[in-house]
C-alpha cells in the first residue's frame, strides 16, 4: 500500500489512510497529498509505464537488470566501451553475424585463441600484413601459393631440390647459359632427345669418353675426325680397302716390312725408280722371266755367267776374239780339224811340244829345211 502524505492538520502520530488503487499514476486523488521517498515498488507500478523520462541519469545498475534481457535494441549505439564488458563475458552467441568492424577492435586485442579455426580468409588479410614469424615453419604448401607468385627472391639460394622440380618442368629459357655441370647431371640423365641436334662440341666431351658402342652405325665422316689421329689401333683388321686409300697417300713407312706380296703390285707396276740399286737378288726373278732386252746392253759380266752356262748356242757367230780367250785355253778339242791353217800361226809359235810325235811328214818340210 502507498504511504500518502498528505498537508492536513492531523495530530503528528495519525496517517490518513487511503484505500488501495485511490492513487493513480496521476497523482494523489487527495488534493495536497504526495507519495513518501521508498515506498513505490513493482507491484505498485503499472506495467509498462516506465519511460526513459521516468528514470533518472545513472540510476539503474546491473542489478537493477534482469539477466539475458537487454537486446540490442535497447542500448544506444556507439554507447558500449571496453570498461563497459566484462572479461570474457561475449561470445559468438551474443553478436550478431556480420556486425563486428575492425574499428571496433582495439588494436592488439585478437589472439588465436579468439578466432575460429578455419574462418580466417585471405579477404580479412591486409597486404604485406603476414610476415615470416606469423606464418608456422613448413606448414606453406604449395596450394597456398598464388600461380605465378613465387620469384627468385623468394627462394632461398641453394635450398631447391630435384624433388621441388615437376618432371619436365625446367627449360633451356629456365637455366643460364654455361652453368650446367657433369655434377648436376646424373648418370645416363641426358639422352639424345635432351641434346639440340648438332650442338655437341669437342670441348664438351671429357677425352676417352665415347666409345664405339655410343656411335651409331656409318655417323663418323672425315669431317668428325681430327687429322692425323688415326692410329693403327683404331682401325679393324681388313677394314681398308685400295678405293679407301687416296692416290699416292702410301709411303715407305706407312708400308710393314717384307708384307708387300706379288698378288699387292699391279702388272708392270713396279719400274726401275721403283727398285733400290743393287737390292734383286737372284730369288726374286723368275727362272726365265729374264730376256735380252731386260739386260743393258753390254753389262754381263763373266762372273754374272754361271761355269759352262755360255754354250757355242749362245755365242754369235764371230763374237769370240783372241782377247775373249784366256791365255793358253785353247785345247785341241776346242778346234775343229783343220781349224789352224798356216796363217793362224804366229813366228815361231810351234815347236817340237806342239807336235805329235811321228806326224811330222816330207810334205811338210821345205826345201832345205833339214839340215
Amino acid at each position: 500500500m502507498l504511504a500518502v502524505a498528505c498537508a492536513l492538520l492531523l495530530p503528528a502520530n495519525v496517517t490518513p489512510a487511503l484505500a488501495q488503487g485511490t492513487v493513480s499514476g496521476g497523482g494523489c486523488a487527495v488534493p495536497g497529498c504526495t507519495i513518501n521517498d521508498n515506498t513505490v515498488n513493482s507491484a505498485d507500478i503499472q506495467d509498462g509505464t516506465i519511460t526513459g523520462a521516468d528514470v533518472a541519469t545513472g540510476t539503474i545498475t546491473s542489478a537493477n537488470i534482469q539477466d539475458a534481457t537487454i537486446t540490442g535494441a535497447d542500448i544506444l549505439n556507439g554507447t558500449i566501451l571496453g570498461a563497459d564488458i566484462g572479461t570474457a563475458t561475449i561470445t559468438a552467441a551474443n553478436i550478431a553475424n556480420a556486425t563486428i568492424t575492425g574499428a571496433n577492435i582495439a588494436t592488439g586485442t585478437v589472439t588465436t585463441g579468439n578466432i575460429l579455426n578455419g574462418t580466417i580468409l585471405g579477404a580479412d588479410i591486409a597486404t604485406g600484413t603476414v610476415t615470416s614469424a606469423n606464418i608456422t615453419d613448413a606448414s606453406i604448401t604449395g596450394a597456398d601459393i598464388a600461380t605465378g607468385t613465387v620469384t627468385s627472391a623468394n627462394i632461398q639460394n641453394g635450398t631447391i631440390v630435384a624433388a621441388d622440380i615437376a618432371t619436365g618442368g625446367v627449360t633451356s629459357a629456365n637455366i643460364l647459359n654455361g652453368t650446367i655441370a657433369s655434377v648436376d647431371i646424373a648418370t645416363g640423365g641426358v639422352t639424345s632427345t635432351n641434346i639440340l641436334d648438332a650442338t655437341i662440341t669437342n670441348a664438351d666431351i671429357a677425352n676417352a669418353t665415347i666409345t664405339g658402342a655410343k656411335i651409331a652405325a656409318g655417323t663418323v665422316t672425315s669431317g668428325n675426325i681430327l687429322d692425323a689421329t688415326i692410329t693403327n689401333a683404331d682401325i679393324a683388321n681388313a677394314t681398308i680397302t685400295g678405293a679407301k686409300i687416296a692416290a699416292g697417300t702410301v709411303t715407305s713407312g706407312n708400308i710393314l716390312d717384307g708384307t708387300i706380296a706379288s698378288a699387292d703390285i699391279a702388272t708392270g707396276g713396279v719400274t726401275s725408280t721403283n727398285i733400290l740399286d743393287a737390292t734383286i737378288t737372284g730369288a726374286d726373278i723368275a727362272n726365265g722371266a729374264v730376256t735380252t732386252a731386260n739386260i743393258l746392253d753390254g753389262t754381263i759380266a763373266s762372273a754374272d755367267l754361271a761355269a759352262g752356262a755360255v754354250g757355242t748356242a749362245n755365242i754369235a757367230n764371230d763374237a769370240v776374239t783372241s782377247a775373249k780367250i784366256l791365255d793358253g785355253t785353247v785345247g785341241s778339242a776346242d778346234l775343229a780339224d783343220g781349224a789352224v791353217t798356216s796363217i793362224k800361226l804366229a813366228a815361231d809359235s810351234v815347236d817340237s811340244s806342239k807336235i805329235i810325235d811321228g806326224t811330222i811328214v816330207a810334205a811338210d818340210l821345205a826345201d832345205g829345211a833339214v839340215t
